[in-house]
């Protein structure tokens, strides 16, 4: 099974990806137990780690130094192994090339966000840069809401993401979303990824499948999405509950449109708390005490003592 995973992850991600697969995430070992066991195979995989040690973009810090300059040796040569990259290169040379503004490159694992970011590093300044991902990958949330601050003030014009930023995080407008890679079938995922464009003017979405099986994951969910659709406009239930003849609430020479406007809330001064050393309740608005008379109705009916403040 490990052996048809890293197989799986050769084909959709690259070698780089490929060769994290063999390492033991516990650190006992160099190897995973199923590479220790066959001799060939460690040899083989040591021989690709030994070849490919010095391109790899993984073995590289390419992060933002305190400055907010990046490392010099994010211009080297890497070797990334997967043609994928040089296409997502070239699409987002072309998109903004052509007057784009702001992208989204989804990817399923945080080395792949990493390998991506070092491949735009290189594209500077026409492509500025920045990848987000969970706390779990060593970041901090002080951290992910500066990313976001940037990208939201245009800063950066490329955010380069896991999950993570699938939904809950506001992320402004965004004219183009790239799937680096589609591994999961439900269609709720990719209706998230790919509504992050579109909202105030149209927008692009492009998939970057392997062909055979992630292939063949991108029609299945393509179509499951499809289907739910169709399945939701034909529900019934849903039909009975809509009332389609409703008629218009608002005077048809009224244009009604939503303003974004901001409210100065005054600071509100608290009373004192004591008056001639007696404890004094707080009002509850002005003018108006928190006691009341009890009101009370009498045997005609009629209400007496009418409630006063104290």
């Amino acid at each position: 099974v490990s052996l048809l995973y890293s197989l799986d992850v050769l084909e959709r991600h690259g070698l780089q990806i490929f060769l994290g697969t063999f390492k033991d995430d516990t650190n006992k070992t160099k190897m995973k137990y199923f590479v220790a066991q066959d001799q060939s195979l460690k040899e083989f995989v040591n021989a690709l780690m030994e070849k490919y040690k010095d391109t790899s973009p993984l073995a590289l810090n390419v992060n933002p130094l305190p400055n907010g300059e990046v490392p010099s040796n994010a211009d080297k040569k890497f070797y990334y192994g997967h043609p994928k990259y040089e296409l997502l290169k070239t699409k987002l040379l072309e998109f903004f090339n052509n007057g784009g503004t702001k992208s989204i490159v989804f990817c399923e694992f945080r080395d792949t966000v990493q390998l991506v970011y070092t491949l735009l590093l290189q594209l500077r300044p026409l492509i500025l840069p920045k990848m987000l991902i969970g706390q779990g990958g060593a970041i901090s949330q002080k951290d992910q809401l500066n990313v976001m601050k940037d990208f939201r003030s245009n800063n950066v014009n490329v955010l380069v993401t896991t999950s993570v930023c699938e939904e809950g995080i506001d992320v402004g407008e965004v004219d183009l979303v790239i799937c680096f890679d589609i591994s999961s079938k439900n269609p709720t995922r990719f209706v998230q990824r790919i509504g992050r464009t579109g909202r105030k003017r149209c927008g692009k979405v492009i998939i970057l499948a392997s062909e055979g099986k992630e292939e063949e994951t991108v029609n299945s969910v393509i179509g499951s999405k499809d289907k739910l659709n169709k399945s939701i406009h034909s529900n019934k239930e849903i039909q009975k509950n809509l009332y389609r003849n409703s008629p218009r609430l608002i005077p048809g020479n009224f244009m009604p449109k939503c303003v974004e406007t901001k409210f100065n809330i005054p600071d509100i001064v608290e009373p004192e708390a004591k008056v001639k050393g007696k404890k004094v309740k707080k009002p509850i608005g002005p003018g108006i005490s928190s006691h009341f008379k009890r009101v009370t109705r009498s045997a005609s009916g009629e209400f007496e003592n009418i409630a006063q403040p104290d």
